[in-house]
């Protein structure tokens, strides 16, 4: 029986001996696991050590080594590892570490043989590379946009939105007899909610966006937010970079030959709900992600009329007829930023695009306001005149006084601004009738190019552009200043090594003293998405 007993032990003790000696093989590293080429880093006997891997095997790798001392500039050496050891060399020093290595994941493992088996992690440094530096605002930045109904507000009106077909400078006077006609068939308001689309580019990772408001054409009764044209811009906007807002807004006005009053009171409403949309914005700026300090408008032919007036009227610039009159059966229309919702975010407009529109009082840019402007219009509109007439000259001038009295368009408007020193261009399409863009058959002409082009650089003009620099802050630690409008720094390296991210802008690095030149790289994202390029060299 004790000869069974210690037989059983003897085949224990050498089924143990066998597992552990598996176990102490397959505990072998696998240095071919290693990434070539990175920076790992990790501490030894209280020093941080740097490793670059420059070849490997499942048995050793080698590559070149530095410990980082708080210096400016030093010598790199080399670095050579093995399953039981490792050994780094200098121009006049050299140390052999004997210990065990182990690779989990991205990191490598030494495990002392002496001094109390103390364990270093090298983990896997970050790849300092620089983005590929896309023209945001100019260039498209995303290949699909997501579009979402939101309602801004509710108000009492005849109605927000009257979609037609097809809408140019040939059809506007049958289709505004015919709406106006069927108009007067029904003279009660009703409570009507505001409604706008956003536009945004998918998969976009900028945290504070201009915002473009886009206000319809259509005479004050016909037109809506998803109109041809309209979608066309927001789409083209949202590609770009910025978000878009594309309204509907109070329509329709009774028409009585001389009562002037039903067509101003028609303007001032839509003036309130755009600007009752701009304060819905602001007030959901984090939400949309859209920067207040960048808030442009823009609008076609009678949005052209909302937009230059939701920027330069002031309450005591408005009409004398929004106070109501008993026998004109009007009701006071209430202050400017008195309809549509009860936000109280205040704004201030970055520009103003006026396509084709004009101003019913001139005065009412002041000089003081800056505001920058850019006005498109041809010269043959017949539709709104190019200079001071009256508008719908092509059914007659006797005819467009019975409901509207001359208006300001964009030539007049442009002098007026130039003389008031006001950031202002003007694109005149030679030839260019109303709504340029469309044909006699409603496709879109050469001009909606020349369109586009002109509002690109127009927008691009007025978004903040820091100028960055880096400067050298210690021996050893580079920031980008200025600071403000930092959102993103990319950084990059050649003949050294970047060896820490002090903070979002900056850097502790050093130079090696065998490399021809060092030159520190990076590519700066401010709070819009804008990039820009700079780099320094380190002596």
């Amino acid at each position: 029986m004790r000869y069974f007993h210690a037989l059983k032990l003897f085949f224990l003790w050498l089924l143990a001996a066998w597992l552990i000696a598996s176990c102490s093989h397959k505990s072998d590293a696998d240095f071919s696991k290693i990434i070539l080429q990175q920076w790992y880093a990790g501490e030894i006997n209280g020093e941080k050590w740097f490793f670059k891997f420059q070849s490997a095997t499942n048995k050793t790798a080698e590559g070149i080594a530095f410990h980082d001392k708080n210096q400016s500039m030093l010598s790199p050496g080399k670095v050579s590892i093995g399953n039981d050891f490792l050994k780094i060399n200098f121009e006049n020093s050299s140390e052999t570490i004997d210990g065990k290595w182990n690779i989990s994941g991205f990191d490598l493992i030494f495990i002392k043989k002496k001094e109390g088996r103390q364990k270093t992690v090298f983990k896997l440094q970050p790849t300092f590379t620089l983005p590929a530096t896309k023209k945001r605002y100019l260039n498209n930045i995303a290949k699909k946009v997501s579009r979402k109904e939101v309602k801004y507000g509710s108000v009492r009106g005849f109605y927000t939105s009257k979609k037609v077909k097809d809408m140019n400078a040939e059809s506007y006077p049958q289709i505004i007899s015919d709406v106006l006609s069927e108009l007067g068939n029904n003279l009660l308001t009703t409570e009507l909610s505001l409604m706008l689309d956003i536009y945004e580019p998918q998969n976009d990772s900028a945290t504070s966006r201009p915002l473009l408001l886009l206000i319809h054409g259509g005479a004050f009764i016909v037109g809506d937010k998803r109109d041809s044209f309209q979608q066309k811009l927001a789409i083209h906007y949202a590609k770009r970079g910025y978000v878009v807002a594309s309204i509907n807004y109070r329509l329709g006005y009774l028409f009585i030959p001389g009562a002037y009053s039903n067509l101003e009171r028609c303007i001032y409403r839509a003036v309130q709900d755009s600007r009752a949309a701009l304060r819905y914005l602001v007030k959901h700026k984090n939400k949309y992600r859209i920067d207040p300090d960048h808030i442009f408008i823009a609008g076609n032919s009678a949005g052209g009329f909302i937009a230059l007036k939701t920027a330069f009227m002031a309450e005591s610039e408005s009409y004398k007829s929004i106070e109501g009159n008993l026998l004109m059966l009007q009701e006071d229309l209430g202050c400017i930023d008195c309809s549509g919702n009860y936000f109280k975010e205040k704004y201030r407009l970055k520009g103003v695009i006026n396509m084709w529109g004009a101003l019913t009082d001139i005065e009412m840019m002041d000089e003081f306001e800056q505001m920058p402007l850019l006005l498109i219009h041809g010269d043959s509109d017949a539709i709104v005149p190019y200079g001071h007439s009256y508008p719908f000259s092509n059914v007659g001038e006797q005819y467009s006084a019975f409901f509207s009295n001359k208006v300001y368009g964009s030539e007049p408007i442009f002098k007026k601004a130039s003389a008031m020193g006001f950031p202002v261009s003007l694109l005149t399409i030679p030839g260019g009738g109303h709504e340029p863009q469309f044909d006699e058959h409603n496709n879109y002409t050469q001009d909606l190019s020349l369109i586009t082009a002109a509002i690109d650089s127009f927008l691009y003009a007025q978004l903040t552009i820091n100028t960055f620099r880096i400067e050298k802050q210690t021996q050893n630690i580079f920031a980008i200043t200025p600071v403000t409008n930092v959102d993103k720094v990319y950084w990059n390296i050649t003949g050294g090594c970047i060896t820490d991210i002090a903070a979002k802008n900056k850097v502790r690095m050093v130079r090696f003293s065998d490399a021809e030149k060092c030159v520190l790289k990076a590519v700066v994202l401010n709070k819009n998405g804008l990039s820009q390029y700079i780099e320094i060299n380190i002596d």
